[in-house]
């Protein structure tokens, strides 16, 4: 067996080559690592320019509708702050008995007068006193209101006063809000105003009205506005 000893220095020995069976590899290995890491760094920084690009804008175009927004929910603060003082219109409204109502009623009763066939009355004055309360039973009555004028008729106007008053009882004016009526009563007048006709019965209507109550006056009123929505959809139709 012989041993070989190479005296030589380092820097004098012949350098031995890498074998190819382990350069190869490496080199493969390499350059796989390097270039998943080039298609790796494309992608990504790429794809981070483009979502740098849509943020910019979708920042343009959060600042163009910004304006508009804040505009809407200034609407809307608005539209809350009407609703809330409807409703409180609302409610005034409905705990208090409306007399431009009534007196629109009494009007159309009046008018109501088929050219004189049944009736020809006409009103002089209309009066509301507050009803009186009894202090031994606490209850409180209703408003009294009194109706004075004149009923005309050719001939026998007690029969043309006794058709309206028959007439104000079977009338929404009275059958909404009033508890009870007088009995016909007066007297027969004769005119002197060379006008015809030129006989009257003298009309005084005196009528109690039920003790107010906010609570059936707020729900007759929204009985009322679901009847009204109803014909309303029913129109549309």
């Amino acid at each position: 067996m012989q041993i070989r000893i190479n005296l030589l220095p380092p820097e004098n020995r012949k350098k031995e080559m890498t074998p190819l069976a382990t350069l190869l590899p490496a080199l493969v290995s390499l350059t796989i690592v390097l270039g998943a890491g080039a298609f790796w760094a494309f992608n990504h920084y790429g794809e981070l320019a483009n979502t740098e690009a849509k943020n910019d804008q979708a920042t343009e175009r959060w600042k163009t509708k910004q304006g508009p927004l804040d505009y809407l929910g200034d609407l809307k603060a608005e539209e809350s702050d009407y609703q809330a003082r409807a409703k409180t219109l609302s409610g005034i409204a409905n705990s208090r008995l409306s007399w431009t109502k009534k007196l629109d009623e009494l009007s159309d009763l009046v008018a109501e007068d088929d050219d004189g066939d049944r009736f020809m009355v006409w009103l002089q004055t209309f009066e509301v006193k507050p009803g009186a309360s009894n202090p031994r039973s606490k209850k409180k009555e209703g408003d009294l209101v009194t109706i004075t004028g004149l009923c005309f008729s050719d001939d026998h106007p007690l029969n043309r006063f006794n058709n309206f008053h028959e007439g104000v009882q079977a009338h929404e004016f009275y059958r909404s809000d009033f508890a009870s009526i007088n009995k016909p009563a007066g007297q027969a007048v004769a005119m002197d105003d060379d006008m015809e006709p030129d006989q009257a019965w003298t009309v005084n209507l005196a009528l109690v009205m039920n003790v107010f109550d906010p609570k059936a006056a707020a729900k007759r009123s929204i009985q009322a506005d679901r009847g009204s929505e109803k014909i309303k959809n029913g129109q549309r139709k």
